[in-house]
């Protein structure tokens, strides 16, 4: 590395050390949750697991866009060119994004360890009156079975598990990377930073612990009622189960908050849905962006919403509360940024 690299990088790392601030300061208050609750936290465990994947998709990533790009610009020797290219992405910014990935896994870990912690310091008390809202605002009928006659085909429900688990996984984890060295302006990369952390944070803990619910799926459970969203849990069991099925994850969320035992699946909380607040800053980001990229994020937030309200795993009113919410934190950051600039 050059004196120039490695001093370019310092200058990226002191313009981005309050993110890193904010990641290190929830790494601590997860800890001393942690150890309140006498209860086995390792924030490495997210890390060694999926650490490697994120940087070997972050290498292909890096190599398809080089590709890409020496296609376009070096028709007639694009192999020659191609080595020149990708070497000329391995910037400070790019140095940036990889340092970021440890802190990432470390912050999900984080983030499940208090999830899973939630019940002991908060009743699961919400079910009942969150459904009850979400059927009036519905005319009087659920959600989940509005939507049933058009999506309640094996075909659309597999394709809905995969978007909802794999796929939301995998831009959790990605997306934040890419925008640390994709996007150039520091104020886009703060903003959503900034609201990343405090989503999480607020959202999917402190109000996740202030109206802890379990969704329609844990309805049974949470509330004693098991005929009002028995269809749901009928129509997923009929299906052929497989690796990424909500069935099979609800039964490992309710066996972890049964035993209180760690894991990577995290714990049980419905409002606010963050798969929902995710996806609603991932449009945010677009947004600012592209209008193509916002059609994209837009599509895949709609997505995110049908699936969640489709597989069980959230009341309807979960999905509104994080989309109005989410959008709210980017509207104060972007007003402080502004200032601050």
């Amino acid at each position: 590395m050059s004196p120039t690299f490695l001093s370019s990088l310092r200058a990226e790392l002191y313009a981005e050390r309050w993110v890193f601030y904010g990641f290190l300061g929830y790494f601590g208050l997860a800890g001393l949750i942690a150890l309140h609750q006498k209860h086995r936290f390792n924030p490495l465990e997210f890390a060694i697991g999926y650490g490697p994947a994120i940087a070997l998709l972050l290498i292909l990533w890096l190599a398809l866009v080089s590709l890409l790009q020496v296609l376009r610009h070096h028709k007639d020797s694009p192999l020659a060119a191609l080595p020149a290219v990708f070497r000329a992405k391995l910037t400070p910014q790019l140095a940036l994004g990889v340092l970021l990935i440890p802190f990432l896994l470390i912050f999900i870990q984080c983030f499940l360890t208090v999830k899973i912690l939630l019940p002991k310091y908060f009743e699961f008390a919400w079910d009942a009156p969150l459904a009850q809202l979400d059927r009036t605002l519905h005319g009087g009928v659920d959600p989940w079975f509005w939507l049933q006659p058009f999506l309640g085909h094996p075909i659309i429900t597999r394709s809905l598990e995969l978007v909802y688990s794999a796929l939301w996984l995998l831009a959790i984890l990605f997306f934040p990377v890419l925008v640390t060295f994709s996007i150039t302006s520091r104020a886009l990369r703060h903003r959503y930073f900034y609201t990343y952390l405090l989503s999480w944070a607020l959202l999917g803990n402190l109000m996740a612990g202030l109206f802890l619910s379990g969704g329609p799926v844990y309805y049974d459970i949470f509330v004693g009622d098991s005929a009002r969203f028995a269809p749901i849990i009928e129509y997923l069991r009929a299906l052929d189960s497989h690796a990424l099925s909500a069935l099979g994850f609800r039964d490992i969320l309710l066996e972890i908050y049964r035993t209180g035992k760690m894991s990577q699946f995290g714990g049980i909380s419905a409002l606010p849905s963050m798969h929902i607040s995710m996806a609603t800053l991932f449009a945010c980001v677009a947004y600012s962006l592209n209008r193509w990229f916002f059609a994209g994020a837009v599509l895949f937030l709609v997505t995110m919403l049908l699936a969640s309200i489709h597989l069980g795993w959230h009341y309807a009113i979960d999905g509104y509360v994080a989309i109005v919410l989410t959008l709210l934190l980017w509207w104060i950051i972007g007003r402080c940024t502004a200032r601050l600039a």
